[in-house]
């Protein structure tokens, strides 16, 4: 290779490693001399092992094993690391929740031995482009930062799960479309990166190297990046109903399961001292004290009730007609007399008021 292409590569490797849906180096005509290069292997170089990055880890400010708890999980940044996650499939999860003593709502302390983004997400949800801005927190070398939330948890009557996604507007973790790759458990965030990766593959007939494994035959190479970074607009966007803006279109309902995040305070501030680390604090502000509950207004039992009172008020009104006309013709020549008498006497009533 050309010594003169050796801080191009460098910029190649560094826009590959961690690509963003754009890759404005790959526009350099480097000569390779006939060598392929496998991106994967690229960005699994650059990206830190669960070892190598964590310094230490503290829940309640008791240390604890942090690649015991913290996962390897394939996202749109590359390989991230999560806690209580469910898409992982581990033999014996562990899951860390926050205590119900008032004075310990549950704190998780995180020591970085490098640049590092966090998220907030829930155990279904993974970490993509287009996550909340409040929900995640840059944390470069030497700095520190904070997010101080609150939650509100979510429950569904058992009526829910019968009722079809497109009516309650939300999908179940099992619920998976078809299609779905990728991953084990629906969310919001695993729909639109499967969303994406369709129109990647639609628009430039390939995918980011940094999909889930399972679309690896069709990842794409330095021409397809290119494609990528070509349509960068439409593919990383979310295009908002009622605006006239690019980007992407995805059907996508929310998750039934998917607590509220509020964020209650957000920070970061650079270290004061020689801090060989990076420090990173999730902080639960308080007890979850509000729960909202999903009902169906309708269910089908209602319905079914709902017709059984509207047959049994048909029948009921038939068989007072049957019954009437049957007494009608047991009796019809006592009535037809009864009548007769009636009006013979109405009659001479009448006479004898006249004379």
């Amino acid at each position: 290779m050309n010594i003169e292409n050796v801080p191009n590569m460098v910029v190649l490797a560094t826009d590959i490693a961690y690509f963003n849906g754009e890759c404005q180096s790959c526009k350099y005509d480097l000569d390779f001399q006939g060598t392929s290069i496998d991106f994967v292997d690229i960005t699994n170089t650059f990206h830190s092992e669960c070892k190598d990055l964590f310094i230490s880890c503290l829940w309640d400010d008791k240390p604890m094993n942090c690649c015991q708890h913290f996962n390897s999980i394939q996202t749109e940044f590359g390989r991230c690391f999560s806690m209580n996650n469910k898409q992982i499939e581990v033999k014996n999860p562990m899951y860390y929740i926050a205590s119900s003593n008032q004075r310990k709502l549950g704190t998780l302390q995180l020591e970085l031995s490098a640049n590092s983004e966090a998220f907030l997400h829930s155990q279904e949800d993974v970490p993509y482009w287009n996550i909340e801005y409040d929900r995640r927190l840059s944390i470069p070398f030497g700095s520190s930062g904070s997010i101080h939330f609150s939650i509100v948890d979510v429950i569904n009557d058992p009526d829910v799960s019968f009722t079809p996604p497109e009516v309650r507007k939300c999908r179940f973790p099992n619920e998976l479309p078809e299609n779905f790759l990728g991953y084990k458990h629906y969310s919001y965030s695993t729909c639109i990166i499967n969303c994406r990766i369709e129109a990647q593959l639609e628009i430039c007939n390939c995918t980011s190297h940094l999909a889930p494994v399972e679309f690896k035959p069709r990842y794409c190479d330095l021409d397809g990046l290119k494609c990528l970074t070509k349509y960068y607009g439409i593919l990383k966007k979310l295009k908002v109903p009622g605006f006239n803006e690019t980007g992407l279109n995805c059907d996508c309902l929310s998750s039934c399961v998917e607590p509220d995040y509020n964020i209650v305070a957000r920070k970061t501030s650079e270290s004061e001292n020689e801090v060989k680390s990076g420090s990173v604090k999730f902080i639960l502000s308080n007890q979850p004290y509000e729960i909202v509950t999903r009902q169906v207004a309708r269910t089908t039992l209602d319905l079914v009730v709902a017709m059984g009172n509207c047959f049994g008020l048909g029948f009921g009104v038939a068989d007072f007609t049957t019954q009437l006309s049957q007494l009608y013709e047991r009796h019809s020549s006592e009535l037809q007399l009864l009548v007769a008498n009636f009006r013979k006497r109405n009659s001479e009533l009448r006479k004898e008021r006249y004379v």
